[in-house]
């Protein structure tokens, strides 16, 4: 399926979602035109929350000393994590100077720099195997029924998301290729691929700007995602529709404490997919 199959393969283990008490709530007037998703904590089951990004939790976990034995790497996993969250930093100050708003690392680039002799497949290989491990993951409930309902309905669907080159490997494997999971090629923004992360407002302008080369415009598109301040903020002052996915208390992201986030409401509040599902099948095929 895709050149990662093996490695992930090694590492999945079913997860289930953690309730967040939350209500699902909410209403839309008419089905999308379009549907745009999250991935972590919304596609997908995070057990860290989010990527991984240098926080790799027990860096005494037997997984990581084994994986750094058979890349032949003598230094300690919690010794390479902090430097990895170093050098993470490091760039992201660069990028902020160069004018960045949010910015974005190409973690198989780090990781050629922190370990000497490390080619580009190497660096690639280990680092699928490092965020499998520190960060598993399994897809949320009824999220390939969600995307299959999409391509039954000729809704195409779309990636809006913080995410490393894993990513897309990483959702081939748990649902099809991406034309057989119903994700339009044009709407597949990933912040590393964009160099720079949510929520910056350039990615939800892309998202909005090739939308409007498909001929749909930002309100008759939905945007679900687990995070106010990184998905349903942006994405709402985008123009978009959004869904507020309250799925699992892991990846739950409210910002209650944030000032910006204070006032904003999604137009809808999800805790699983099938929530939208029976929405769409109650408005019937024609009503779009």
């Amino acid at each position: 399926m895709t050149g990662f199959t093996d490695i992930i393969a090694q590492h999945v283990v079913p997860l289930s979602p953690i309730p967040t008490g939350c209500v699902p709530g909410g209403t839309l007037l008419d089905v999308p035109r379009c549907i745009l998703f999250d991935v972590y904590g919304t596609l997908l089951i995070s057990a860290s929350g989010d990527i991984s990004m240098g926080n790799a939790g027990p860096e005494n976990d037997p997984r990581l000393r084994a994986l750094f034995r058979r890349f032949r790497i003598h230094a300690d996993p919690d010794v390479l994590v902090r430097r990895l969250t170093q050098a993470i930093k490091k760039t992201h100050k660069e990028q902020h100077r160069a004018g960045i708003d949010f910015p974005e690392v190409r973690i198989e680039d780090l990781w050629r720099q922190l370990i000497p002799g490390f080619n580009r497949r190497e660096a690639r290989r280990f680092a699928m195997h490092f965020e499998m491990i520190v960060n598993p993951v399994f897809p949320m409930p009824n999220a390939a029924s969600m995307l299959q309902v999409c391509r039954s309905r000729g809704i195409p669907a779309g990636v809006v998301s913080n995410a490393q080159f894993f990513t897309p490997h990483v959702l081939a494997y748990f649902f099809g290729p991406p034309a057989a999971a119903g994700f339009q090629k044009q709407l597949l923004l990933y912040s590393f691929a964009m160099q720079c992360a949510k929520p910056s407002p350039r990615i939800f302008d892309a998202a909005r700007r090739r939308l409007s080369a498909m001929g749909i415009q930002p309100r008759h598109a939905l945007f679900v995602g687990n995070d106010m301040r990184n998905d349903v903020l942006p994405a709402h002052r985008a123009g978009f529709k959004t869904a507020l996915f309250a799925g699992d208390k892991r990846s739950l992201r409210r910002r209650k404490n944030d000032p910006d986030c204070r006032n904003a409401a999604p137009d809808l509040v999800l805790t699983d997919f099938n929530q939208l599902i029976s929405m769409w099948q109650s408005a019937g095929p024609g009503r779009r």
